[in-house]
């Protein structure tokens, strides 16, 4: 690791460690969560629209924007689109125009090429341009070389509801919860026990 990644790090941890205590304080219930995702469905088309226009039409680097560019779908476009067919069919009709990612694509193993142009995008070309970096690990590596992804707060939080319900549904979300799993540099270990605190149901045990 260089000196500068090292002295980013340590930033970035110092700045998850100030966070951390809010994020503690928060609390989801089971009717926030059925609630969260009533409003999410009733504004999908809205929030999709809403994500678009700033991630990608207002992200110069987004490697989404020379796809819908190449397909001639600017903001305007994508908007009659989503009204016209729905976000389903208007994704449908966009794939059927070039504008997809494939696996290989995304880890870089690949150029992306479309009508007969290649289209260039770095291994963090997607990442969220909104995110705010409060912590990092690495993919399990499973299908090649592991790869750097960066996590807020935040965008934990948004998971939170889905993930309620899930549990809910299958009779488990007040069951004690112990977690197998590892630690950083992997995230999935410390999202789930982050996350365990916001439905206040704390891992009991982490195994590692």
């Amino acid at each position: 690791m260089t000196q500068l990644a090292w002295i980013r790090d340590v930033g970035m941890y110092a700045r998850f460690a100030a966070a951390l205590p809010g994020f503690f304080r928060r609390r989801v219930t089971l009717a926030d969560a059925r609630e969260t995702i009533r409003r999410r469905l009733e504004s999908r088309e809205a929030r999709f629209l809403s994500i678009a226009e700033r991630a990608i039409y207002g992200h110069r680097e987004s490697p989404y924007l020379p796809l819908l560019a190449e397909a001639r779908c600017e903001l305007g476009d994508l908007r009659a689109l989503v009204k016209e067919l729905g976000i389903e069919a208007a994704l449908l009709e966009l794939r059927r125009n070039g504008v997809y990612v494939t696996f290989d694509e995304i880890k870089g193993r690949q150029p992306i090429t479309r009508g007969g142009r290649e289209l260039l995008a770095g291994r963090h070309s997607f990442d969220n341009p909104h995110l705010a970096r409060r912590y990092e690990g690495e993919s399990g590596g499973s299908t090649g070389t592991a790869t750097r992804i960066p996590y807020d707060l935040t965008s934990l939080l948004t998971r939170v509801p889905t993930y309620m319900l899930g549990c809910e549904a299958h009779g488990v979300l007040d069951a004690p919860l112990g977690l197998w799993r590892f630690g950083l540099p992997s995230l999935v270990g410390v999202n789930n026990a982050l996350r365990s605190v916001v439905m206040g149901n704390p891992a009991r045990r982490w195994f590692t």
